[in-house]
């Protein structure tokens, strides 16, 4: 309910104006990234349950029988894969016979009319999940999830101009944007990759150094920008050679104080996450009696 109260008073007479809510959603939208194998799905899977997992990766085997072993309830949305597969939202290219290429025209049309199958059904599936009672939707991950839209809308990835991205984007951040009309925690999993430059060494020529950094590896441009809050994981060992593994909020609008919190090992998961977000209990995010 828009609360309009005496506005009129202030000369704001037309029913766009409102006054800005005071409740904040009990409810977090974040990006979660990381290296491989430093616990993306394994941290995204200790959200509050019932959890759907929109599944764009192979890695989840393990991982999501661990989360159920915990007491989780965990559903896994995709197309079925068939051979005792998980389903996942994939869908098979098309071979070019001899002497085509993957560019030619026929194979780029076939290649967009089957993944334009796979993600209209994605794209039903997230809005459908966003309506059910699940407390949790994970989509893992993102940069593949966007890889299925390009190629849906290209039919490739390689040899499409930038100005042809407009609507992609706009695609895509709808999506993304869908989520805030909801209740439902919402965490988009993304894989880091090492950033490299190209630079010109001693000989004059152009070569390709790492830089040193880590990226979010190919995805949609604008992924930090619609979440509540970006959280960047990493595993390390100790001088015993023991594994632990952190969370650091990188940024957060919900609660800007937040930024740089690290959650180290017990403290690694999204009920402390959700906690020191929104000032609360870790047992708030948990499972429910």
């Amino acid at each position: 309910m828009r609360d309009r109260g005496d506005l009129g008073d202030l000369g704001l007479r037309s029913e766009s104006f409102s006054y800005a809510s005071s409740e904040v959603p009990q409810r977090l939208i974040a990006n979660i990234e990381a290296r491989e194998k430093e616990g993306k799905s394994t941290f995204a899977l200790t959200a509050p349950d019932p959890i759907v997992v929109y599944n764009f990766d192979l890695g989840l085997e393990g991982i999501v029988q661990h989360a159920k072993k915990k007491g989780q309830t965990i559903i896994v949305a995709g197309v079925d894969q068939g051979r005792q597969r998980m389903p996942a939202y994939f869908f098979v290219r098309p071979k070019p016979a001899k002497g085509q290429s993957l560019y030619d025209a026929a194979i780029v049309k076939e290649t967009a009319k089957r993944a334009r199958e796979v993600w209209q059904k994605y794209r039903t599936d997230f809005r459908e999940g966003l309506e059910s009672k699940a407390r949790s939707l994970v989509v893992d991950t993102g940069g593949q999830c966007f890889q299925l839209a390009k190629f849906a809308r290209f039919g490739r990835l390689k040899r499409v101009l930038p100005r042809d991205h407009d609507e992609l984007y706009q695609e895509f951040q709808q999506l993304m944007q869908e989520a805030y009309d909801y209740d439902k925690n919402v965490l988009w999993i993304h894989r880091l990759g090492e950033e490299w430059t190209d630079r010109i060494n001693m000989k004059g020529e152009k070569e390709s150094v790492k830089t040193g950094r880590w990226i979010r590896k190919p995805a949609y441009r604008d992924v930090g920008f619609e979440v509540q809050a970006n959280v960047r994981l990493e595993k390390y060992l100790d001088k015993k050679k023991q594994a632990h593994f952190k969370a650091t909020v990188t940024d957060c609008r919900l609660n800007q104080g937040m930024d740089g919190l690290e959650l180290e090992d017990d403290l690694c998961s999204f009920p402390y996450l959700a906690a020191a977000i929104f000032e609360g209990e870790p047992e708030e995010w948990g499972k429910r009696g």
